[in-house]
């Protein structure tokens, strides 16, 4: 019985090595059965290895002879692509569902319409003109209305006081100890980004964190709308991956009498970190608060490029040490 991912890994590698037993080819057909967490790593396995050799061709020497497989070995050759195919189909469906459903459930996207803008800033990277919700770090609106409308909090999120102000967190939610060789900057937590949602067709890698939302509407005094926000990063060690793009980004909102959202202004400040589990990397930024804004929004990204892309369920992404300090609190 598999019971890691790891085990699961092993049997893929020898299922395309030829290397697998008869009974291992069992377990790896039962592991496929009903688990999607599985088909997804075998079908990143199977199209890292159809780009390996796509992107390698070896030149084949005429008077060498040619090899024939054994039968049993085609025939699992070809059921492993319909398990492929099967799971690729499986997974769509599955995840179009989701969509549908969070869109349905959503009590509070209806009744809001959501117009974004961004504006510049020095040493930034900044979209202007006018741009759809997408704009907004995922799940964002939800923790707006938790906010605004004193609603439960989702996604293990938290309402407490941050630097003074009411603020939803996912700090602790995503929060871990020292994993696959990392360890915490300082004390004995630090974050842990999700998985990344991999596009096959652009070949990228992406996860996006929402880790905080803080309310504005009604600051302390000496509030002089200006942050400073730092933030760390590291990941796990990768033979077949070195650098990841990571961002921080924070997003001014401004709520117009409740049923309208405008992204008054945003921030986006990127590093290219190294494949060296042992350092951190930090990003510090400042961003001057628009005024007007009710809701300021922090998110986190990592994302990879390329081949590499595909094979980023192989790593770990992580964050520390995330500070935000508004002047004059």
């Amino acid at each position: 019985m598999i019971t890691t991912d790891n085990d699961f890994d092993i049997l893929v590698s020898k299922a395309l090595d030829s290397s697998l037993s008869k009974s291992d080819s069992d377990k790896l057909n039962a592991a496929l059965k009903g688990n999607l967490n599985y088909q997804r790593r075998y079908c990143n396995f199977i199209l890292q290895e159809s780009l390996i050799h796509w992107e390698s061709p070896s030149a084949v020497d005429s008077n060498e002879k040619v090899v024939i497989f054994p039968f049993w070995t085609l025939t699992s050759s070809i059921a492993a692509v319909l398990i492929c195919m099967f799971s690729a189909w499986f997974i769509h469906g599955s995840f179009n569902t989701e969509i549908v459903v969070n869109d349905q459930a959503s009590p509070i996207s209806s009744p809001r319409e959501i117009n974004t803008i961004s504006t510049s800033n020095s040493n930034t990277s900044n979209n202007l003109g006018n741009l759809s919700f997408s704009s907004l770090p995922l799940h964002s609106l939800n923790y707006i209305n938790s906010l605004a409308y004193k609603l439960p909090t989702i996604d293990g999120a938290s309402i407490s006081f941050e630097n003074e102000l009411p603020a939803v967190t996912r700090d602790d939610e995503l929060g871990t100890s020292s994993i696959k060789g990392v360890l915490p900057l300082k004390d004995n937590q630090m974050i842990q980004f999700n998985e990344m949602v991999v596009d096959t067709t652009s070949q990228t890698a992406e996860i996006t964190e929402t880790l905080r939302v803080y309310d504005l509407k009604n600051p302390p005094a000496g509030f002089q709308n200006f942050v400073d926000a730092s933030v760390s990063f590291n990941q796990s060690y990768s033979e077949t991956s070195s650098t990841t793009e990571f961002s921080l980004s924070l997003h001014a909102v401004d709520d117009q009498f409740g049923d309208k959202l405008i992204d008054v202004g945003s921030t986006s400040h990127v590093l290219n970190s190294d494949n060296d589990l042992s350092t951190w990397e930090r990003i510090d930024t400042s961003f001057a608060v628009p005024e007007g804004t009710d809701y300021l929004v922090v998110s986190l990204t990592a994302k990879k490029y390329g081949p590499s892309a595909l094979t980023s369920h192989m790593q770990s992404f992580f964050a520390d040490e995330l500070e935000l300090t508004f002047i004059g609190i």
